[in-house]
């Protein structure tokens, strides 16, 4: 099994936690009727796929440097 060093997996849990609570806003942000929740929700998919493509593109440069 292979290891991840703990930047990896904080950077990981970040990214995760920061989803979360980007849907939890867009979510309270259409249900209050705002004139912003359309933005924030675009905002919500661009990051569904900007973080972890990040992250994994992250993770790639670390093993490349380690090498």
């Amino acid at each position: 099994m292979k290891k991840y060093t703990k930047l990896q997996r904080r950077l990981a849990l970040a990214g995760a936690v920061f989803l979360v609570l980007l849907y939890i806003l867009a979510l309270v942000f259409a249900l209050s009727d705002s004139p912003l929740a359309p933005r924030i929700i675009a905002a919500a998919i661009f990051c569904t796929v900007a973080i972890p493509a990040f992250l994994y593109a992250f993770i790639l440069v670390t093993r490349m440097l380690k090498k």
